[in-house]
């Protein structure tokens, strides 16, 4: 699968999706799958406070989605989010075993190709 449409996949999961997200209450939204950084900002330095989700009512996007999923497929492993549901783990999980056999995959055939050159005469 590829980044961009995991990412979308995410963006759509979570919380009721893009739409419920902006549409409904705070309140009225579903615990998220994920949890990100601007989540858990609200009593740091004033700052950062100042963009946490509570403070300034952020709420992913699909860039942050985005994001997700290539540092995921990069280091088989989210960077800078927490994964709270069962079903963000699977995803996330499917995205890492992804990337990890597309690796092997590629080192493989360029390997096996260094392997099969004929020496030259």
């Amino acid at each position: 699968m590829s980044r961009a449409s995991l990412a979308a996949l995410f963006w759509q999961l979570d919380r009721k999706g893009a739409v419920g997200r902006t549409q409904e209450a705070r309140r009225d939204v579903p615990p998220a799958d994920v949890c990100f950084s601007q989540d858990e900002n609200d009593n740091t330095a004033v700052e950062v406070g100042r963009g946490s989700s509570k403070s300034s009512d952020w709420v992913p996007t699909l860039v942050e989605c985005l994001y997700v999923s290539t540092t995921n497929s990069t280091a088989f492993s989210p960077t800078d989010t927490m994964l709270l549901s069962s079903r963000a783990k699977a995803l996330m999980a499917l995205e890492s075993i992804s990337a990890l056999v597309l690796s092997v995959i590629v080192i493989a055939r360029r390997r096996l190709a260094e392997m099969t050159v004929l020496p030259p005469r």
